[in-house]
């Protein structure tokens, strides 16, 4: 069982189906200013930020934290995506050399070769 402690309450949150302490995480949500505002890439969003993991098991976790600062427990969620989604999620936020370091560039065959 994996638990994270909650950022406000210390409450244990007990996430389950995948062990968040074995978990690597690859990248947060870049930033950005608009206007005053600091906005997630993400989210679009300036209070719900988002983090990419990748589990133990090699499956690829997106943390979506929309709390309000009051109850952390109550504003984590967890989902998964396929790799080609968490390279996506990298890639739209401008952060290429992480997407290149974790996603191998597949190599170009020629005409007929199949994999």
């Amino acid at each position: 069982m994996s638990t994270r402690k909650s950022y406000t309450t210390d409450t244990d949150l007990d996430i389950g189906w995948f062990d968040l302490d074995a978990a690597t995480l690859i990248a947060a949500d870049d930033t950005e200013w608009v206007g005053n505002l600091l906005i997630s890439r993400a989210t679009g969003s300036q209070r719900v930020r988002e983090r990419l993991v990748r589990t133990a098991g090699g499956e690829h976790v997106i943390e979506t934290d929309n709390s309000d600062g009051r109850s952390a427990a109550l504003g984590l969620s967890y989902r998964r995506v396929s790799p080609g989604d968490a390279e996506m999620w990298l890639r739209r936020q401008g952060l290429h050399a992480t997407a290149d370091e974790h996603f191998a560039v597949a190599e170009e065959r020629g005409p007929g070769v199949r994999a």
